[in-house]
């Protein structure tokens, strides 16, 4: 059996003790920890399209579609061109529909009083908020809309809206009509 020296006990101690203070300096560190990219559970399963006349950059996670037919989740300007007639069927066909600037909400409840959108759909669509958000997204199940409005006190930045976005699909996964 070896003997313990002397300056092997020590050396030993010295360790424990290091490991201790290491332990207990990193837990006194006030430093924020910094956090691990999101991840976009729901956009990065989601083919998107993008209108060209908005400036929303999203993440490479997101699959990107070029037409509006191939995506999951359509992102149009506020007040867009597109038909009525266009939107219900997206709709209808249970693609997300997102609508960024100013005129987001003027335009949904555009869409919501059509004769088109009534004879689709069950409901009115028409949740005012205020302020009018900056970004509202709407899907369809069934003949129930819902839609998950946003609304920033300042311009929202890309990471903002990308995060909404998020939220919204997220929320949609879960949402069953009443």
């Amino acid at each position: 059996m070896k003997q313990q020296t002397r300056r092997g006990l020590l050396r030993g101690l010295c360790a424990l003790s290091t490991v201790g203070f290491a332990g207990c300096s990193s837990l006194s560190n006030n430093a924020a920890t910094p956090t691990p990219p999101h991840e976009y559970e729901h956009l990065r399963q989601t083919p998107t399209y993008r209108s060209d006349d908005i400036g929303l950059r999203l993440p490479k996670a997101v699959p990107r579609v070029e037409s509006p037919n191939n995506a999951d989740l359509i992102v149009l300007h506020g007040n867009p061109t597109i038909s009525t007639e266009k939107v219900v069927t997206w709709l209808a066909d249970e693609r997300r529909v997102a609508l960024l600037g100013d005129r987001a909400q003027q335009s949904w409840f555009r869409w919501t009083q059509s004769e088109p959108y009534r004879e689709t759909f069950g409901d009115r669509g028409r949740s005012q908020t205020e302020p009018a958000p900056h970004l509202l997204v709407a899907a369809a199940m069934g003949t129930s809309v819902t839609t998950s409005p946003f609304s920033w006190a300042d311009l929202p930045s890309n990471f903002e809206l990308v995060q909404a976005l998020e939220e919204a699909l997220g929320e949609f996964a879960t949402w069953t009509p009443a």
